[in-house]
């Protein structure tokens, strides 16, 4: 089944918990599932586990969850976090990644 970022948003509503602190569960739930992503790759990487890029997938795909909970919550779509995102970047390094940009941050003066 092919999948924009629209009907995503829109499938995540529908097992979103009601009531509580969407902001806050949105950004404890990313910490949490960034970390179990994290968690995969240090074993993989560095403890010599083999890859299970089934499991890989699925965290990934919650993290995406969570972040869908927070840009639901703000009014923003995926789109314009990506477009605001991508004109930083363009700021930040307008040629290409580079140590003095990154340590510089002209975006951020």
């Amino acid at each position: 089944m092919k999948m924009n970022a629209l009907q995503y948003l829109l499938e995540t509503r529908r097992t979103r918990p009601e009531g509580g602190n969407p902001l806050l569960q949105g950004a404890l739930g990313l910490a949490s599932e960034a970390g179990e992503v994290t968690g995969l790759l240090e074993k993989h990487l560095c403890q010599g586990h083999e890859m299970d890029p089934v499991k890989l997938k699925k965290e990934l795909g919650d993290v995406m969850w969570y972040l869908a909970m927070v840009l639901d919550e703000m009014d923003w779509t995926f789109e314009e976090v990506m477009e605001a995102n991508v004109a930083k970047l363009r700021t930040r390094y307008p040629e290409k990644f580079s140590t003095e940009a990154s340590v510089k941050r002209v975006d951020e003066k």
